[in-house]
């Protein structure tokens, strides 16, 4: 990542937050179409993420721990009920590598509550959800203090 500036980020220039790829979650959470909404879920848990990314060959679909809650609460059976019975349909959550974040929450606000998927053309890089944007300032936070960019807030 190119080094920030203090004009930068003062200013609102094309340094001030990094791209898209910076706030995909460490590792994605894959689950195939067939398997449960009980194992994805208890995947998501497991793993502590909001989306898995629902891959058949490359990926397909994003199921969200919201989708599996809906459907237990409208009474679907959790151990018999399909992923692809319920995943995101990929064709509206999909962002391209080096996308800023402002034109993602301009654009994807709704499909951060499940996951957008970054992708290079066509190759799939990772996954983006609030959470991992939220981690992604902390972090962001932590390196602009670190080098003294802007003093550290009053506690």
């Amino acid at each position: 990542m190119p080094p920030l500036s203090m004009e930068g980020i003062v200013s609102g220039g094309p340094d001030t937050l990094p791209p898209v790829e910076y706030f995909i979650q460490d590792e994605a959470t894959v689950v195939h179409p067939t398997e449960t909404l009980l194992d994805a879920s208890r995947r998501m848990v497991f793993d502590q993420t909001p989306a898995v990314v629902v891959w058949q060959e490359e990926p397909v679909g994003v199921l969200s721990f919201q989708d599996v809650l809906f459907a237990a609460t409208a009474g679907r059976d959790l151990a018999s009920t399909k992923v692809y019975e319920l995943m995101e349909d990929l064709s509206r959550s999909k962002v391209q590598k080096g996308t800023d974040l402002e034109s993602l929450l301009e654009r994807y606000t709704r499909d951060l509550e499940i996951g957008v998927l970054v992708v290079d053309g066509e190759r799939f890089v990772g996954l983006v959800t609030f959470m991992s944007i939220i981690r992604g300032l902390k972090r962001l936070k932590d390196r602009v203090e670190g080098e003294g960019i802007l003093p550290s807030a009053p506690c």
